[in-house]
């Protein structure tokens, strides 16, 4: 698998200074999986080295840096998707990279997204129904409601409705 192409290079060059960073992922997981023994390779399988990143089953690895990862998701939230929700971009951003965790963190980092928060839609309140008491009298219990948004007719759009 190649490198993705809606990589930008500060984010590539972020990407191989974080694993070189990293001493675990960055010098033993790259000595393994080119010169290591055929014991340890073999439980390896699924991760490849190339051009300084690690790619495991296809898709680039970020190593454990909030930094990184913050790069990442602003990439495909911010940028390429314009603040689209949750779903779209951890669709996106796992089609192309992968790390430990990447669902919750994506999740985490829109939740506390001050754009999404505030367009947000909010799903209407819905007001349990509250049926009438019993009245004792004429005009004891009076209730009324609005019936809004109708076609225009003779200049009005809406209906009042009482009942006793």
């Amino acid at each position: 698998m190649a490198i993705p192409t809606r990589m930008d290079l500060d984010l590539k060059a972020a990407l191989q200074e974080g694993i070189k960073a990293n001493r675990v992922t960055g010098e033993k997981l790259r000595s393994m999986l080119t010169s290591g023994p055929r014991h340890i390779t073999k439980g390896l399988q699924e991760w490849n080295y190339e051009d300084g990143l690690f790619l495991y089953k296809g898709l680039v690895y970020v190593p454990n840096n909030e930094n990184l990862k913050h790069k990442v998701t602003q990439l495909f939230h911010n940028q390429v998707m314009g603040h689209p929700g949750q779903w779209k971009p951890i669709e996106l951003i796992t089609q192309e990279y992968w790390w430990p965790g990447i669902t919750e963190f994506v999740k985490a980092y829109i939740k506390g997204c001050a754009i999404c928060q505030t367009t947000k839609i909010r799903p209407p309140v819905k007001v349990p129904l509250k049926p009438n008491e019993i009245p004792q009298g004429i005009w004891d219990t009076i209730t009324m409601d609005f019936i809004t948004d109708l076609p225009t007719l003779k200049g009005y759009d809406s209906i009042l409705t009482v009942i006793d």
